[in-house]
């Protein structure tokens, strides 16, 4: 079972404040117009793969706050939505990634309080960043094992098979971060985001 890691959003996240149609204009690209980004943004909420940093009003019409690393992850899955991903399960393994850093990961790595926070302040300082899903299945009883890592290419996850571990690598998804997150950054650092507070 996937699950986000704690506290997620119990410190302040840099950059500006947005509500929901605002982000889905940060986000706007070729073949992400704003209305179907919108729509991702509720479906990966509702889903719990993101979460509102707060809420501007009361009762069911209040509004959805927004920062910069929630952009950051709504592209990040919409790749993977764009490569024909639909599993939950893995949509949902891929989200704990964004937020949370994993043991394979060294310690000289994890640096930030979220990896992708971390990619999308390091991109405009030329650092590449990669977000990365492995399935894996035991090659006796089926069973699926799905992991997920946000890292800098010159630091990997440290995939050193154990050779007792029935499990075995079967499919592999890789993005490319830097072309998602470098248009966002540029707008946040230009002064030039769509309503941003």
């Amino acid at each position: 079972m996937h699950q986000n890691p704690e506290p997620l959003f119990a410190h302040d996240e840099p950059g500006p404040e947005f509500e929901t149609f605002p982000l889905a204009r940060l986000v706007e690209r070729p073949g992400l117009a704003a209305e179907k980004a919108a729509r991702r943004i509720r479906h990966y909420a509702q889903e719990g793969w993101i979460s509102p940093r707060a809420y501007r009003g009361t009762g069911p019409t209040a509004a959805q706050i927004w920062k910069p690393a929630d952009a950051a992850a709504v592209l990040a899955l919409n790749a993977l939505n764009e490569a024909g991903v639909a599993d939950r399960d893995v949509m949902g393994h891929a989200s704990v990634a964004l937020w949370g850093w994993q043991p394979e990961q060294s310690a000289r790595s994890r640096q930030g309080t979220h990896p992708i926070t971390r990619a999308l302040w390091g991109t405009p300082r030329g650092e590449f960043w990669i977000f990365h899903v492995r399935i894996l299945r035991d090659d006796q009883s089926g069973q699926r094992m799905v992991r997920a890592y946000v890292y800098q290419d010159s630091e990997p996850p440290e995939f050193s098979p154990d050779a007792r571990s029935p499990f075995l690598p079967e499919t592999s998804i890789t993005v490319n971060l830097a072309p998602l997150l470098l248009p966002i950054a540029q707008r946040i650092n230009s002064g030039a985001t769509p309503n941003g507070h």
